[in-house]
């Protein structure tokens, strides 16, 4: 049997509002040594021992309008965070779009210039305040027709997303002939990248 079917206790009716009060303790003001109080609750730490189910109910009254508080501050929290970040992100816009632009002409210099900086021996160029190149990048081709189906004949069903879609991940890793026996083969191309060293221009910030 449940121990506190036989217990009853006096109706606590607080009403509980998230609010930091500033006046605590007879006037003392709440940010001067004290946490204060919120929602009614004094925040100083109290190690005395519970002694009856009331305080015990209290307690619990007091727990359940410390948590909303929790809540509530959260999700100011986290709107004023979302203003922040909003607002921030409006004025870093023209910063975005130069370095999209900026990026965009690194390709066309690469693509314009791969035989001069792809040989045997090396793929990319390091410069002063980062380097230049090409990285080998495989992705799938398939045949749109027959590679599923071939996919679920075989079984190869880490290749197959629920839709059903194939999923042409999985299939990176797959040999050459596993890959034809679902008619799907690899395309390899180098693909123009740039990495910044961003010591090197610590001392222009």
């Amino acid at each position: 049997m449940n121990p506190t079917n036989n217990l009853s206790t006096p109706a606590l009716n607080l009403e509980l509002k998230c609010e930091r009060q500033e006046a605590y303790d007879g006037g003392m003001d709440a940010g001067a040594g004290s946490p204060g109080l919120y929602s009614g609750i004094n925040l100083d730490l109290d190690l005395s021992l519970l002694k009856n189910v009331e305080d015990a109910d209290r307690t619990l009254h007091d727990l359940t309008g410390l948590y909303r508080c929790i809540q509530a501050i959260e999700a100011e929290a986290e709107m004023k965070i979302n203003l922040i970040m909003d607002e921030k992100l409006a004025g870093a816009k023209p910063i975005l779009e130069k370095i999209k632009n900026l990026e965009d002409k690194l390709t066309v210099f690469l693509e314009m210039n791969k035989d001069s900086i792809v040989t045997e021996d090396k793929r990319s160029v390091e410069l002063n305040f980062g380097t230049i190149g090409f990285r080998e990048s495989t992705k799938i081709k398939i045949n749109k027709k027959e590679t599923l189906k071939l996919l679920e004949q075989y079984k190869f069903t880490e290749a197959i997303k629920n839709k059903p879609v194939v999923n042409k991940e999985a299939m990176k890793s797959w040999s050459d002939g596993k890959l034809a026996m679902v008619k799907a083969k690899k395309e390899t191309k180098d693909l123009p990248f740039y990495e910044t060293n961003e010591f090197s221009i610590k001392d222009l910030a």
